[in-house]
């Protein structure tokens, strides 16, 4: 037996018989087969679930290629389960992430499975109206049944076009949509940084009243010292007897007050300055 020009590929019975099959015969065909020789490449192609219908012919049959087709058609063929397949086609809806013309491709194949016995005519109307009864959108469905396509192919080429206006029209609105939001954004932003910035000249007023008050009081306490007629007293407790230097409680109060008056300082100017840097993060986000 001369080696095939073409071998035929394994059969495992995970498809149709019947699509198997129609490659099965042009293999054979341009190969020059006999029907020995077809029975014995089909016999030695099967594996898996279809290996075992081999081991269930008689063994005076498993030479004969219609027994091997007979047993292969019992087994996985399509015509014990139209019942199975015309539910499925009567039930198929398109997936959200399935390609248009796959679906009609598998609307197709389910017709010829459920319908194996009628006409080309018949098998092509009932795909057609059962790839558009499949989407999922009602206006597309509408549109393609006042436009009366006459063939699936025609059904699939409207509902491309239409999917292909939908998609367009929406990204027309999508820059409109996002501007808008972007003019909210901004005004948002805005208002932050309007709230900001009076918050910070608040603290600089504050900081400026501090600032003037500690010098009032320091000019009202020296005043109070050189008073004409009263008699001079220690600049740090005003009792009279000792000067500052000599003062019991001049480190003490000197360095107390020195160090109330440089935190009560430092707060306010580190929180000025906190507020400075938001403000002007807040302005450069808002111009990039």
């Amino acid at each position: 037996m001369e080696k095939p020009v073409v071998p035929p590929s394994k059969y495992d019975g995970s498809v149709p018989w019947e699509d198997y099959k129609i490659q099965f015969e042009m293999i054979s065909e341009l190969n020059c087969w006999t029907d020995n020789q077809k029975a014995m490449f089909l016999a030695t192609s099967l594996s898996g679930n279809a290996q075992s219908v081999l081991a269930d012919i008689d063994p005076i049959k498993r030479k004969d290629y219609q027994s091997i087709c007979a047993a292969l058609t019992s087994r996985f063929g399509t015509e014990n389960r139209t019942e199975l397949f015309r539910v499925q086609l009567k039930n198929i809806r398109k997936r959200r992430d399935q390609e248009l013309p796959e679906l009609a491709q598998h609307i197709k194949r389910l017709s010829r499975k459920a319908y194996p016995k009628a006409q080309l005519e018949l098998q092509e109307m009932l795909s057609r109206d059962h790839f558009i009864d499949a989407l999922d959108d009602a206006d597309t469905r509408l549109r393609i049944h006042q436009a009366h396509p006459k063939t699936l192919d025609d059904a699939v080429k409207l509902a491309v076009e239409l999917e292909a206006f939908y998609i367009a029209d929406k990204q027309r609105d999508k820059p409109s949509s996002v501007r808008n939001f972007a003019i909210s954004e901004n005004s948002e932003v805005s208002g932050q940084i309007k709230t900001l910035t009076d918050v910070v000249e608040e603290l600089r007023r504050e900081l400026q009243f501090l600032k003037s008050d500690m010098s009032q009081q320091r000019r009202g306490f020296n005043n109070n010292n050189n008073k004409p007629g009263k008699k001079r007293g220690c600049w740090t407790c005003g009792e009279t007897g000792h000067i500052r230097r000599n003062c019991p409680k001049h480190d003490k109060s000197n360095t107390n007050y020195q160090q109330k008056t440089e935190l009560e300082q430092v707060t306010l100017r580190v929180t000025v300055e906190k507020c400075i840097f938001l403000v002007n993060f807040k302005v450069q986000t808002f111009n990039v």
